[in-house]
């Protein structure tokens, strides 16, 4: 007796949806994590004004840095690579401070209280601002940590989604004082 059998296109079609449907996501995951949607250079950053660990209510703005390139770190206390990321901007504070601002800007959903006693056990030193989900889609962030250095006339020089060397920042920060 003879059995009629299925035809195989049906298995290579959906095999070939499956793999169509993974080249987009992947596809989309690269065009988020590898800078697709940055606010572009040249642009006017978003101005803010978010308060800061340990500073009894005061707010700090991106107006009070004017004069100076502003390094934003958008993190969280709960994001291994940002955790990682503080090292490199501690580095760059430190040897820049003169001319660079850096602010880490906490975006996971931390409240204050939790900012405060991330700061006191990692005595960060530069300022860690409590930002919001305004903030963080008016500079376009969609992924952990996402950095941007602004020249000292307000702009967006460079934006970065992911971890970013020190070299790297220096790099776009000199690139950014040389703006004006």
């Amino acid at each position: 007796m003879n059995h009629p059998t299925k035809p195989r296109q049906s298995s290579q079609t959906g095999t070939r949806v499956g793999l169509l449907l993974l080249v987009a996501l992947a596809v989309w995951l690269g065009y988020g994590y590898f800078g697709g949607g940055l606010l572009p250079a040249g642009e006017t950053a978003p101005s803010w004004s978010l308060p800061v660990a340990g500073r009894d209510g005061k707010n700090l703005e991106l107006a009070d840095m004017r004069g100076k390139v502003v390094v934003l770190d958008f993190w969280s206390t709960t994001c291994a690579p940002c955790i990682r990321q503080i090292k490199e901007l501690e580095a760059i504070h430190r040897s820049m401070a003169e001319s660079v601002a850096v602010v880490g800007v906490a975006v996971g959903g931390e409240s204050l209280e939790e900012l405060v006693r991330f700061d006191q056990n990692r005595n960060v030193s530069y300022p860690l601002a409590l930002g919001n989900d305004f903030m963080a889609t008016a500079y376009q962030v969609e992924t952990l940590p996402t950095l941007y250095v602004i020249d000292p006339a307000g702009r967006v020089s460079k934006g970065h989604r992911g971890y970013w060397s020190r070299e790297s920042i220096a790099d776009a920060v000199r690139q950014a004082q040389g703006a004006d």
